[in-house]
């Protein structure tokens, strides 16, 4: 309302505005997640249904930092497309796997579809086709592999929450500096610095200017963006006109992932 517009500006010019951005992800710290994820997951004690989210917390969060995805981009991964598109590019002399991104779900009225591509393992080793590949088998055996919707999603295939994602997240992190302090040091407040919003975005921009990453390879990685903001401006083409296109610059796409 008008009258609360008011009331914030006063608020600001009197007390000011103190922003907490979330601090970027270590990449190191990633890998040590999903060692740890990987060590649990084979554990003969954990039951069928944590195992089960493991593997979809692995998935989000190995993909997003490889891809430098916000946290709601994240979400976007649609099931049926990933399904139907995941061994595309596992023998290639580039090997890589297929993120299908939807800026709205398939339905009658046709398509709206983003490819986006990740290396199937990263330089620190980030291994995203591993990662996609048990989302996969998790969908075909509770038979979500046909129907259209989210990726992440529980066995009746309803979207799992953000915020169920980001206290995950945040134990994670906790196991993480329990054990390793050197990678997060024990004064952290990681519920207040870690986020992820914008931590594994950071993380991965972080890393890329790191690596000296040139402007047009960032660039590319984000293609996508402006797809998704044309709003329908782009002509709507199938999955696999989608694919014919992007391997033609391949190498390019997928420069940024690669060498994370």
């Amino acid at each position: 309302s008008i009258f609360f517009k008011m009331f914030m500006r006063g608020c600001e010019k009197r007390m000011g505005r103190f922003v907490m951005q979330d601090k970027a992800l270590d990449i190191l710290i990633l890998v040590e997640v999903l060692k740890n994820y990987r060590r649990e997951s084979q554990e003969s004690e954990v039951s069928p249904s944590r195992r089960r989210n493991i593997k979809f917390f692995a998935a989000y969060m190995g993909t997003s930092m490889s891809g430098a995805l916000r946290g709601g981009e994240g979400f976007m991964m649609e099931r049926s497309e990933l399904v139907a598109n995941i061994v595309k590019g596992k023998d290639d002399k580039l090997p890589h796997v297929i993120m299908p991104l939807m800026g709205r779900f398939k339905s009658e009225t046709g398509e709206r579809n983003t490819m986006f591509l990740l290396a199937g393992t990263t330089a620190s080793g980030i291994r995203n086709r591993e990662l996609l590949e048990d989302v996969v088998e998790i969908l075909v055996q509770e038979g979500l592999s046909k129907s259209p919707g989210p990726a992440y999603c529980d066995s009746k295939g309803k979207a799992m929450s953000y915020k169920e994602m980001n206290a995950e997240f945040h134990s994670a992190l906790r196991k993480v500096q329990k054990e390793r302090p050197d990678l997060i040091p024990d004064d952290v407040e990681v519920e207040e610095v870690y986020n992820i919003y914008r931590s594994l975005r950071r993380g991965a921009t972080s890393r890329a200017t790191e690596l000296g990453y040139d402007g047009a390879v960032i660039d590319m990685n984000n293609r996508w963006r402006k797809v998704q903001l044309s709003k329908g401006a782009r002509p709507a083409f199938k999955m696999r006109e989608l694919y014919v296109e992007l391997k033609l610059v391949l190498p390019s796409l997928l420069r940024f992932s690669s060498n994370l």
